[in-house]
């Protein structure tokens, strides 16, 4: 069996889990952008996210952005390609 089957088959046994709420403190910080919010994303295309749930950030007000100026921002933290990806072959 190779590889992509048995992670596969592992995906499918898994249980999803109860709804919840996700807090992410420092939401407007570079770790979240590189890292948690775009790691989130895979989960949910995976459906290991809860059917319900909400992704509450948190940061410092001083300098913090505006609701609407921070929704577009998460998206493309979420939509970039990763910082870690491997370089296009030519």
């Amino acid at each position: 069996m190779n590889r992509q089957v048995a992670s596969e088959r592992a995906l499918r046994s898994l249980q999803r889990p109860t709804d919840h709420v996700i807090v992410v403190f420092g939401s407007t910080g570079d770790l979240a952008k590189r890292e948690l919010f775009p790691g989130l994303f895979p989960l949910l295309a995976a459906g290991l996210l809860p059917e319900h749930f909400r992704i509450v950030g948190t940061a410092p007000s001083k300098g913090a952005p505006s609701q609407g100026d921070f929704k577009p921002a998460s998206i493309d933290a979420v939509t970039a390609p990763p910082h870690w990806a491997l370089p296009e072959e030519s």
